[in-house]
């Protein structure tokens, strides 16, 4: 058993512990420091996660329309009873006309010949995009996902006004004029003469032309969120059993980390869930890790170990990346309880007494590169830009300044200039305790 013996330095009358020796093995005395903040561990408190895409094959979820028209009909969807009620009260009033279901899309197959594209209404004809669509490599063109194409029809010209999809309509044309369509029936070798599928209405001037291209192309639509793809991707692989798709199974490994660390994806819809602390609503940054599913484990581990009872921050992710990425350079086993007590505890006792939470540390660091940068560059403040890795390099100079002890990789060693001074010197001067801290306990 050894014995331990507490050396206390006088700093400014105070006593601050620095040095512990203690005895080792065979009796030799060794040294380790103590830093000057310690990071007051919590217990967690959150619910388990509830792992929406832990799914078996062939377990499909279905609703028929009756069940999405209850849904909807739900008294909490105030925004839908309101709508209702304002048509109701304006058909009433005689404001407005009910919608006329003549006007509804029609459905036909046209002749190439019979169909215009008009340049003042679409984006200009990009050849680069044709041939991404029809993209031989694995995966790439799908006849099955080809688009109709949408047109006002033109009664006085007998034209149909194509106002969406006119590069699906030259490479399918292209596709027929070189040859390459399989049962191409009742077709006489001219182009021109081809029929393709279009979604048509009766034209009444060409404003609304325009505003239909606006519609079509998301004025009216609801762009797709990160997590759908990320859900889509994982069920390509858990509930079709699609062994051909590469993403799938990228996206299958990183929602497996998840589910084995506590942690589920969630839609930014799912206001139910966005309170747990085991949600994740950066979604965008969790896709970027499919090729790196290493990295993104330690993310959620340290996340995890430092704050379980707040959901994961935006900006933790590149913290802890990059941490992840210096140090396994470095050959350190990043999940050591020597790693923990060396570097990483002292680093988040930094955030925890001095910033509270990972976020708020990357405002704060926001500012000082800015401050750092204009010094050095002369634009404003609101010009300047800030590095990807500023926010750990930020970390890993206060935690040397502080005395850690820990080995850091050489971007420790980054944002200093020898003219302006190092990134230290540019600390917001309203930080009264951390300017207080680095005076007191700063190393020479």
């Amino acid at each position: 058993m050894s014995n331990t013996i507490e050396v206390k330095n006088m700093v400014k009358g105070k006593k601050v512990p620095s040095i512990i020796v203690t005895n080792g093995k065979k009796g030799k005395k060794r040294q380790s420091w103590v830093f000057p903040f310690q990071f007051e561990f919590v217990t967690p408190t959150g619910l388990k996660a509830i792992h929406a895409l832990k799914r078996k094959e062939g377990e499909y979820n279905s609703a028929t329309v009756a069940d999405r028209l209850k849904q909807l009909y739900d008294p909490k969807n105030s925004k839908w009873h309101s709508t209702l009620a304002k048509w109701q009260e304006d058909v009433k009033a005689g404001r407005k006309k009910k919608p006329d279901r003549n006007l509804r899309v029609r459905f036909a197959y046209v002749k190439v010949k019979d169909i215009v594209i008009d340049d003042d209404i679409q984006r200009d004809m990009d050849p680069a995009w044709v041939a991404e669509i029809f993209n031989p490599k694995e995966g790439g063109f799908e006849t099955e996902f080809m688009s109709a194409i949408y047109c006002m029809y033109d009664a006085k010209t007998g034209k149909y006004i194509s106002i969406n999809a006119q590069h699906t309509l030259v490479l399918e044309t292209a596709i027929a004029d070189n040859n390459l369509w399989d049962n191409l029936d009742d077709w006489n070798g001219d182009p021109m003469e081809l029929e393709v599928p279009v979604i048509f209405v009766n034209a009444t001037s060409r404003n609304l032309c325009r505003k239909g291209f606006r519609v079509y192309n998301g004025s009216h639509s609801k762009d797709i969120e990160p997590y759908i793809d990320h859900k889509m991707l994982v069920l390509i692989k858990r509930v079709d059993n699609d062994k051909s798709d590469k993403v799938a199974f990228k996206a299958d490994a990183i929602q497996t980390i998840n589910e084995k660390e506590g942690y589920e994806p969630i839609s930014r819809d799912n206001k139910a869930h966005k309170k747990f602390s085991w949600a994740i609503t950066c979604i965008r940054e969790m896709m970027d890790h499919y090729d790196r599913p290493e990295r993104w484990r330690f993310v959620l581990r340290t996340h995890k170990r430092y704050w379980p009872n707040i959901r994961l921050d935006t900006a933790e992710v590149d913290l802890y990346g990059f941490i992840y990425d210096y140090f396994t350079e470095l050959k350190y086993d990043v999940y050591s309880e020597e790693f923990n007590e060396q570097f990483l505890d002292p680093c988040m006792a930094i955030i925890w007494k001095f910033f509270h939470t990972p976020g708020d540390f990357k405002l704060d660091s926001a500012g000082v590169q800015k401050r750092y940068n204009s010094k050095r560059t002369g634009l404003p403040e609101e010009k300047c830009k800030t590095d990807d890795n500023g926010s750990v390099v930020y970390l890993m100079k206060l935690y040397r300044h502080f005395g850690g002890k820990h080995e850091l990789p050489l971007y420790v060693n980054n944002l200093n200039d020898p003219q302006h001074g190092d990134l230290l010197k540019f600390v917001d001067s309203e930080r009264t305790n951390l300017i207080e801290a680095m005076k007191e306990y700063g190393q020479p």
